[in-house]
């Protein structure tokens, strides 16, 4: 699956991983956030998302595409970030 970034307006490939993210899913995204993933998007690959970073340490809610995951989070390491307020 291919999807075109947000930011940079560039087309990635999704990796398998990626792919994979689901509804209940955590991850850090390239930018640093971590997010939680709420519910399914208007497209395949698009989810809606809560994510928290240092400068928004109680969440925003937000489209994502999973090409913009830089790595899953196992529901203990996104407790753990937030324990040390999302740094």
């Amino acid at each position: 699956m291919r999807f075109q970034n947000y930011d940079t307006s560039e087309w990635k490939e999704a990796s398998e991983w990626q792919q994979a993210l689901d509804v209940g899913d955590y991850y850090i995204s390239v930018h640093g956030a971590y997010g939680e993933i709420e519910h399914e998007g208007p497209i395949a690959g698009v989810f809606w998302v809560k994510t928290y970073s240092p400068s928004c340490p109680d969440g925003k809610t937000e489209a994502f595409c999973v090409v913009e995951a830089e790595r899953q989070l196992t529901r203990a390491e996104f407790e753990q970030a937030r324990q040390n307020r999302w740094k």
